[in-house]
């Protein structure tokens, strides 16, 4: 399992996702200079002031997904998980 990542499409600027290394796709940038976040720095963002609505469209992805909120103490009881197979 590689890194997990927040983004909505399977592809950006017509290179597919599960086709490249991390290393690549954290330097792919947005029209507004933003870049694709982690989970993780999704998740810690939030800092506890929003409810994150974790859409896990790779089932394979939905075990790391909630252990990675484990390990960030006090958020899980803000995240609500939906697995999409």
């Amino acid at each position: 399992m590689g890194v997990l990542v927040v983004l909505h499409d399977e592809e950006i600027n017509g290179i597919k996702l599960n086709s490249i290394e991390y290393n690549q796709l954290k330097n792919i940038k947005f029209s507004n200079g933003q870049t694709i976040p982690t989970v993780e720095e999704t998740i810690r963002s939030l800092n506890n002031k929003a409810i994150l609505n974790l859409e896990v469209k790779e089932v394979e992805a939905a075990i790391p997904s909630y252990e990675i909120t484990k390990k960030i103490r006090g958020i899980k009881k803000n995240i609500i998980f939906i697995i999409q197979s």
